[in-house]
């Protein structure tokens, strides 16, 4: 719990807990704080904006540069060894 308080002190807008029920109710019991608006600002800003059309994406300037780029990060790679 305190790493928790300690995150949310710090500025995060949400803590994470995932896979453990008893962990989640816990968080809920425990974990006060006033409202923040700024951080529900934030927070309601993470909303989905609807279907992404996957065909669409791939033939987006940005999509296609981002993937370029990942693959010159794989065309050199660091580490083989030809020994």
């Amino acid at each position: 719990m305190l790493f928790r308080s300690a995150a949310l002190a710090a500025g995060c807008d949400m803590v994470l807990a995932c896979n453990d029920r008893r962990a989640a109710m816990s968080i809920l019991d425990h974990l006060r704080r006033p409202p923040d608006p700024v951080s529900q600002v934030r927070l309601i800003r993470l909303h989905g904006r609807g279907y992404l059309n996957v065909h669409r994406l791939r033939h987006q300037p940005v999509w296609q540069r981002a993937t370029q780029l990942v693959q010159d990060y794989d065309a050199f790679p660091l580490l083989d060894m030809d020994i």
